[in-house]
């Protein structure tokens, strides 16, 4: 009897447990991305941008409106018109960063938002249903035209080399273009293939293009974004 007594005046003398309070939930963070319509450049700062959306959540504008559809990180709330609130990072600081230091422009934009720079480069995942296998594709074209860059372009005739050089190693050979302000992709140049057999990526959205570009073997490139 005495022993459940006490067991009955210790539980009363026991402070009844605090309900539990929800915890805040932590305030949005609005980011816009400046970089004009550098696609490349702009693709190379998701892994950052991912990074971010791990650890709180994100409203995020992104200038370079044709790769929206390519996030394959955290849900963000991706808006289609510029906040006028909230943080803007150009392009710029993490490009002069990644100029002067050595690094990757996928390590700058870790730098620029104020994350612990990787010493190894993340893998970018994007979004997109992979595809066929096509063993080399190539993009030769500049995404400033002959005009305005002329070292940037290779003649006809190299890159039918390069073609033949490839099919006659038994491999397939696709060409794509790049991608307008408009998001569209710019006319292919038939002159840089003729007559010879090759697959012709022409007119496709930006994420179909990138489950191409995930299943090849080998990219080959001038500096257009691809």
């Amino acid at each position: 009897m005495q022993e459940s007594a006490d067991r009955i005046t210790n539980g009363q003398n026991e402070a009844p447990a605090l309900p539990t309070q929800p915890q805040p939930a932590a305030a949005p963070l609005t980011i816009s991305i400046e970089s004009g319509f550098a696609i490349g450049d702009t693709v190379t700062a998701f892994p950052a941008l991912y990074e971010l959306a791990k650890k709180l959540p994100l409203n995020l504008w992104l200038e370079s409106h044709q790769v929206r559809p390519l996030w394959a990180g955290p849900p963000v709330n991706m808006l289609s018109e510029r906040p006028a609130t909230g943080a803007t990072h150009s392009i710029l600081i993490p490009h002069r960063f990644f100029l002067f230091s050595g690094l990757h422009m996928i390590q700058a934009w870790f730098w620029n938002l104020g994350l612990s720079v990787p010493a190894k480069l993340p893998r970018i995942p994007l979004a997109g249903e992979t595809k066929e296998v096509i063993d080399v594709i190539i993009s030769p074209f500049s995404s400033s035209g002959t005009a305005g860059h002329p070292h940037k372009i290779w003649p006809y005739q190299n890159w039918n080399i390069v073609i033949d050089t490839l099919l006659a190693a038994g491999l397939s050979v696709g060409i794509c273009g790049l991608f307008s302000k408009t998001n569209n992709p710019k006319p292919l140049d038939p002159q840089f293939w003729g007559e010879r057999s090759v697959r012709v990526l022409d007119a496709l959205p930006l994420v179909e293009l990138v489950g191409y570009l995930r299943a090849t073997r080998c990219v080959v490139t001038i500096d257009n974004g691809v």
